[in-house]
């Protein structure tokens, strides 16, 4: 029954995955047995491991292989190069993965066996090796859901933090806000989209100050493989009396955050913790015009996790640096409330453990209005933001926002 499930599995991603879309799977190899080569991929890391097993060499060759045949992939593991490989006349399989010094053989009674261990090894049983394959994969791809570029779970819970200090210019202070993001952003060859939904809270107490709680959740989709997190941030709102001007307002605002991050598809699952601090100037240079500058510096740290059967540590730690300039000028009226119009600029740049984008800028522009419920005015904010980064990843967003 095994083998038969092994084998529709097999059937069914060589099926639906033609040479010609090779190019956009975040897994795929290149495979040998006896001379002859052929191509395979697929973004689900459970169907491509199904490929090295008897059933699945099977679908790709035909009578040609047996399981004493050797048969050889160079492969690309979430844009990790690696190799695996079968000796003729023998169960045992190497992985090999030269970045990461990874040099692994696993020795079953068949074929399928050695394949079982392989999956187990990367599934968290590789230890101290496993965390040198995903730190490398942080480093040299665009892919990983817990860090190394714009949309990992690193990024996202630091830039969460700035925004919960930063607000909306124009936007007046609420108890409650929501929002939702709609993302579009490629590197290398792989288009992500993401799909985000910001909550957060804010008590007000006295003097200005407020204690903040969000929990923004995130879906994205990079190439069809689905990755899900989620953080909860606390923050602590400060406003700075040290004799400034009446026209200027500084405040200082803690954070502390933690998330989670999984992926069955990508074969991937991470935590994070981070304390962050988050400074932000207001001038009120004339009326009708603000100027906004917020400077950020967070410390984040990856934490263990176990998730649908993975369970690994990154061993990740990284500060992430995040400046940015808002202007927001009153232009008139919309459906009879005040509209405010913003552009922004912002930078963020991170240090410490390797990372493939250290840093990343963010261009946009938004409008601010209210509108009638319930007798009184509800705050909207309509934005885009277009982001650029090293390594040709480019993106926009778009965003909307509500406090009530």
């Amino acid at each position: 029954m095994r083998v038969l499930m092994r084998g529709a599995l097999a059937g069914a991603v060589l099926c639906a995955l033609a040479a010609p879309a090779l190019a956009n799977n975040v897994f795929q190899g290149t495979f040998t047995v006896d001379g002859q080569t052929t191509t395979a991929g697929t973004n689900n890391a459970s169907d491509f491991a199904d490929l090295l097993t008897d059933a699945g060499l099977n679908g790709l060759f035909g009578s040609l292989y047996t399981p004493n045949s050797a048969a050889n992939v160079q492969a690309s593991l979430r844009g990790v190069p690696a190799t695996l490989s079968y000796p003729a006349n023998s169960t045992a399989l190497r992985l090999q993965i030269p970045g990461a010094g990874v040099d692994q053989t696993f020795i079953g009674s068949t074929r399928d066996d050695s394949q079982d261990q392989a999956i187990r090894w990367l599934q968290g049983a590789g230890g101290a090796a496993l965390t040198r394959v995903l730190q490398q994969a942080v480093a040299t791809t665009s892919l990983d859901p817990v860090a190394g570029n714009p949309n990992s779970l690193m990024s996202q819970m630091g830039a969460s933090d700035f925004n919960n200090a930063v607000g909306r210019p124009g936007m007046p202070t609420s108890r409650y806000a929501l929002g939702a993001r709609f993302g579009s952003y490629s590197a290398e060859g792989f288009n992500t989209q993401v799909w985000s939904l910001p909550l957060a809270t804010t008590f007000e107490l006295e003097d200005g100050r407020a204690i903040i709680l969000d929990a923004p959740l995130t879906m994205s989709s990079t190439e069809g493989a689905a990755s899900y997190s989620g953080s909860i941030g606390l923050g602590y709102r400060m406003p700075m009396h040290v004799g400034l001007p009446e026209s200027l307002t500084w405040t200082l605002t803690p954070m502390l955050r933690t998330g989670a991050v999984g992926s069955l598809d990508l074969g991937a699952v991470g935590g994070i913790w981070s304390a962050s601090l988050t400074s932000v100037l207001d001038w009120q240079a004339r009326p009708g015009t603000l100027l906004t500058m917020g400077n950020m510096a967070s410390r984040l740290q990856t934490l263990p996790i176990s998730y649908g059967g993975y369970s690994a540590s990154y061993e990740l730690t990284n500060y992430m640096f995040r400046n940015g300039v808002i202007a927001t000028q009153d232009v008139g009226e919309a459906f009879g409330q005040p509209l405010k119009a913003s552009v922004f600029a912002i930078d963020t740049r991170f240090t410490g453990d390797a990372v493939f984008i250290s840093n990343y800028q963010e261009y946009g522009a938004f409008l601010t209005f209210g509108i009638r419920s319930g007798g009184r005015s509800v705050p909207l904010s309509l934005g885009v933001t277009v982001m650029q980064a090293e390594h040709g990843y480019r993106g926009y967003s778009l965003n909307l926002g509500m406090s009530f």
